[in-house]
């Protein structure tokens, strides 16, 4: 008789088993849903608190909605949800306002070709997105070279990516910091003088 109860006392508790975990899962959806999506942070504090550590080489990313979140280990996401065009706004004003740094921006070059068809509201997003980066440096190259040079940085400099609700694709904008108080052409200039050497002769003693 025991031996002709065990298969089905082990069916049985691998039944109890089974819709326990189901249960387990359940209660887990269940608390995600009510908690919502995750808290945004304020795009103004999280500079406010990176923006002084940040400098030459480091990279901002204003990211859309489907930006992924990357394992590079200098790369840090933080989700500020909202307009991604007011983040953009928000993160040059407070680049504009430090002494130390400045930015080269980077732009996708598919975003130019995306049609309002296929993604609505990207004409205007284009207008919009001219005009907060008029005057200023923008390099539009393809997306995956842009991705490719980030990473490499990842490796040695930290990139802040901040991530909005955008869901119009190819519109993240990444931001190349420079020095803000030493251009490319005074360091070319130092270049050439190091090459000259102090009044035409050696740069350096040889003892």
């Amino acid at each position: 008789m025991i031996s002709t109860n065990l298969p089905l006392t082990v069916a049985t508790l691998a039944a109890l088993v089974a819709a326990s975990a189901n249960q387990g899962r359940a209660a887990d959806r269940a608390t995600a849903s009510e908690a919502g999506p995750p808290a945004a942070h304020s795009v103004e504090q999280t500079l406010a608190a990176a923006l002084p550590r940040l400098g030459h080489r480091n990279w901002i990313v204003i990211a859309d909605s489907a930006y992924p979140e990357q394992t590079g280990g200098g790369i840090e996401t933080v989700y500020v949800g909202g307009d991604q065009l007011a983040a953009v706004k928000a993160v040059l004003a407070a680049v504009d306002a430090a002494k130390h740094v400045d930015a080269v921006a980077l732009v996708d070059a598919e975003l130019a070709a995306v049609a309002d068809d296929d993604a609505p509201g990207v004409a205007a997003y284009r207008e919009e997105l001219d005009k907060l980066l008029a005057g200023r440096p923008v390099d539009k190259r393809p997306h995956e070279e842009i991705i490719g040079d980030l990473d490499e940085a990842g490796k040695l400099f930290r990139v802040l990516v901040l991530k909005t609700d955008m869901a119009v694709p190819y519109t993240s904008v990444f931001l190349r910091l420079e020095c803000g108080y030493w251009s490319p052409e005074k360091e070319a200039r130092l270049r050439k003088s190091l090459e000259r050497g102090p009044r035409g002769g050696k740069a350096f003693d040889d003892d």
